[in-house]
């Protein structure tokens, strides 16, 4: 079953009943394209973009985050609970991508999103190489220190993986 449903004359993506855990990509954004490909539903404006995903050099990738688009909103089930959305989810018109249940219910939403900057792939053992300021050349609360500050944790992270 489904955890969400799309009404696309009401630009509305519905949590199913029972639903408190929405996964933006799994969740909402993978089932709409296939709903909007299924029967007659690309007369309905587009509901979502997404952006990211790129690959970045050192088998890195940019962060995904996703967009509601054209009024579309999600409404949370109709019960009281707590309404957990996983990823990064906005409306492209800076609003809440959230409307408020039909019935009196007392709903939080609670959203768990992640850095956008990169998402690290690794597999098997990795080698990494890192040129930083030397000691000398990067004074305490300086960028230089940071810098050296972030490639000792990776030097210690990549040798105890």
């Amino acid at each position: 079953m489904s955890l969400v449903v799309f009404d696309g004359p009401n630009r509305l993506i519905v949590a199913s009943s029972g639903t408190i855990v929405l996964d933006v990509r799994d969740d909402i954004y993978s089932p709409w394209k296939e709903w909007a490909a299924s029967g007659d539903n690309l007369k309905f404006v587009p509901a979502l973009r997404s952006t990211g995903g790129d690959p970045l050099p050192g088998g890195q990738a940019l962060g995904a985050a996703y967009f509601l688009l054209n009024g579309w909103k999600i409404r949370p089930q109709e019960a009281h609970h707590t309404l957990s959305i996983v990823g990064n989810m906005y409306c492209e018109d800076g609003n809440s991508p959230f409307v408020p249940t039909l019935g009196a219910f007392n709903v939080s939403i609670v959203s768990q999103v992640s850095n956008l900057a990169t998402q690290v792939f690794s597999s098997g053992s990795s080698t990494c190489e890192l040129n930083v300021v030397s000691t000398s050349q990067a004074p305490q609360g300086s960028r230089g220190k940071d810098i050296q500050d972030i490639a000792r944790a990776i030097r210690f992270l990549i040798a105890n993986n």
